[in-house]
C-alpha cells in the first residue's frame, strides 16, 4: 500500500522522525522522499511530497507531476494506491479549499475513492472536549468536503499519538477496500495519441436560447468564464471558446448562441454555425444538447435537434448527450422519472442513445458533478472507438476562415435556420 501525504502525519504512521517536520509559511518538503514500515502484516510505502500549492507544482497536471519528481509510484502501480488529504481539525481557509478542489480534478476516480481524510491536531480535539464529529457538523464548508469524499475521514493526534492510532486507520483502510484502477481506464491509458486523446476533451454546448448552456460551460470548467444571467434573450451573442486543465488534461469548451432563434437574423445564426465549427478544429469528442428542467420540453426542440442533425449528420446523435439543468427546482421530484413520464423528452434521450446527465447549475462547488459527466463523455468516446466526431464541415473548419466557411455553405446554413 503506497500513501502520500504531510511530514507529521508520515513521521507518526512510521512512528519515527523519518521526515523533516516543523512549522513554516513554505513547504518544508523540496522533493519526494519515501519510507517503508510494516504494520499489521502490511507493508506501507510513505511517499512524502512537496506542497501542492508549492509554486513549482500548483499548475502541474498529475503526469507532469509524477515525471517531475523521481520516485512517486505511477497512477497504474499493482498496489492499491491511498491518498491521504491532511487537513488541520480546523475551519476551511481559502487556499485549503483550492487545494481540495484541485486534487478532485486531478484524481481519476478510481484514485478518489482512494483518498481519505486525515484530520491533524487531535489533540486540541481531546483538550477542548470536542469530537470530530461536532466539529465537521459546525462547518458547512468542513461537512461538504467529507460528504464529497464519502465520509472517509480519520483523525490523528501527531503530539501524543495513542500507538494504535495507525493500526486503526489501517484496519479502516483495509474495510473499504482500495481500488485498482478499472480495465477500461487502463485501455484508455494505453491507446496511443492517434487512437484516442485522452488528454484533452473538446466540448460543443448546444440548445436553446435560455436553458443555461453558459452556466454549464461555467460549471464544467470551475469558473465564471462565460457571461451568465438569467434572461430570456440570449446572453452570449457569439460562439466562444474557453479551456481550463481538470483532471490532469485539458477540456475545451465550445458556448454558443441560441441556435435557432426566432429574434435572430438567419445570417447571423449562420455565421454563427460557422464559428462554432472553427473554433472546434479537430472535432468534437462530445455534443452537449443543454435543456432546461425548469421549462416544458417542447416541439421546438425536437425541430432544433433536426436541424442539428441536417448541419452535423445523422451520426451526431452517437457523440450527443443530454445534459438537464436547473435540477435544484425539481422539489425533489425525480429527474429520472420526469423523463420518463414525458414522452417527447423520453423520445429525445433515445435519440441521445439513453445519454444524459443532471446538472445543478447553482451548486458552482460541486465537483462531483462535473466529474460524474467527463466519466460519461469518456465512455462515449470508447464507445465510438476512442476519436473524436468529424464530417465534411467540420473537416473544412479546419482548413478555411470563419468567412471563407460561412461563404462556402451559406445558402445551407441559412436554408436550416429558416426550418
Amino acid at each position: 500500500m503506497s500513501v502520500l501525504y504531510v511530514c507529521a502525519t508520515a513521521n507518526t504512521i512510521l512512528g519515527r522522525k523519518a521526515f523533516i517536520s516543523k512549522k513554516s509559511g513554505k513547504s518544508v518538503t523540496q522533493e519526494v522522499q519515501s519510507e517503508s514500515v510494516t504494520k499489521e502484516g502490511v507493508i506501507l510505502t510513505i511517499y512524502d511530497t512537496p506542497g501542492i500549492f508549492d509554486p513549482k507544482t500548483q499548475k502541474m497536471s498529475p503526469e507532469e507531476f509524477l515525471r517531475q519528481h523521481d520516485g512517486l509510484p505511477d497512477f497504474n502501480t499493482e498496489n492499491p494506491l491511498v491518498y491521504l488529504l491532511v487537513m488541520k481539525t480546523d475551519r476551511l481557509t481559502e487556499e485549503e479549499k483550492r487545494t481540495v478542489e484541485m486534487i478532485e480534478d486531478y484524481l481519476p476516480d478510481f484514485l478518489k475513492k482512494n483518498t481519505w481524510i486525515i484530520f491533524t491536531r487531535g489533540d486540541e480535539l481531546e483538550r477542548e472536549d470536542q469530537t470530530i464529529e461536532e466539529l465537521i457538523e459546525d462547518s458547512e464548508d468542513l461537512k461538504e468536503v467529507v460528504q464529497r469524499f464519502d465520509n472517509r475521514y480519520f483523525v490523528f493526534n501527531n503530539i501524543t499519538p495513542d500507538p494504535t492510532q495507525v493500526d486503526k486507520l489501517i484496519e479502516k483502510i483495509k474495510e473499504v477496500k482500495p481500488e485498482k484502477r478499472s480495465e477500461t481506464e487502463t485501455l484508455l491509458e494505453r491507446r496511443t495519441p492517434a487512437e484516442n486523446n485522452s488528454k484533452e476533451r473538446r466540448l460543443i454546448l448546444l440548445g436553446k436560447t435560455g436553458v443555461g448552456k453558459s452556466a454549464t460551460g461555467n460549471i464544467i470548467l470551475g469558473g465564471k468564464v462565460f457571461k451568465s444571467e438569467c434572461s430570456l434573450n440570449t446572453v452570449t451573442l457569439q460562439s466562444e471558446v474557453q479551456k481550463s486543465v481538470i483532471a490532469g488534461r485539458e477540456v475545451s469548451v465550445i458556448d454558443t448562441p441560441g441556435f435557432f432563434d426566432p429574434n435572430t437574423s438567419p445570417t447571423k445564426i449562420s455565421l454563427e454555425i460557422a464559428r462554432s465549427l472553427k473554433l472546434c478544429s479537430g472535432g468534437p469528442h462530445a455534443f452537449l444538447y443543454v435543456v432546461s428542467l425548469s421549462e416544458r420540453f417542447i416541439k421546438a426542440d425536437e425541430a432544433v435537434i433536426k436541424n442539428i442533425e441536417k448541419i452535423f449528420g445523422k451520426e451526431v446523435s452517437k457523440y450527443t448527450i443530454a445534459v438537464f439543468t436547473h435540477s435544484d427546482q425539481l422539489e425533489g421530484k425525480s429527474a429520472e422519472n420526469l423523463i420518463r413520464q414525458n414522452e417527447t423528452l423520453s423520445r429525445f434521450v433515445q435519440r441521445c442513445g439513453e445519454r444524459y446527465h443532471i446538472m445543478n447549475n447553482k451548486d458552482m462547488k460541486n465537483r462531483k458533478q462535473v466529474n460524474d459527466l467527463l466519466q460519461k463523455i469518456d465512455t462515449m468516446v470508447d464507445e465510438n472507438g476512442g476519436g473524436c466526431y468529424s464530417n465534411k464541415l467540420l473537416e473544412d473548419a479546419m482548413i478555411l476562415t470563419v468567412e471563407e466557411l460561412f461563404n462556402k455553405y451559406k445558402m445551407f446554413f441559412i436554408s436550416v435556420a429558416l426550418c
